[in-house]
């Protein structure tokens, strides 16, 4: 099963499909989007 995912992060446990940057805290809003990969401008 293809994960199809591009940027991502996640909190403690690493997920089935490893992909993704690891912290150990829920990050503020502003953060959560740069560590995801999601903060470009339109």
């Amino acid at each position: 099963m293809a994960a199809e995912i591009e940027t991502m992060f996640y909190t403690r446990e690493k997920p089935w499909h490893g992909l993704g940057v690891c912290v150990q805290e829920a990050p503020a809003s502003e953060e959560a989007l740069r560590l995801a990969g999601l903060d470009w401008e339109v």
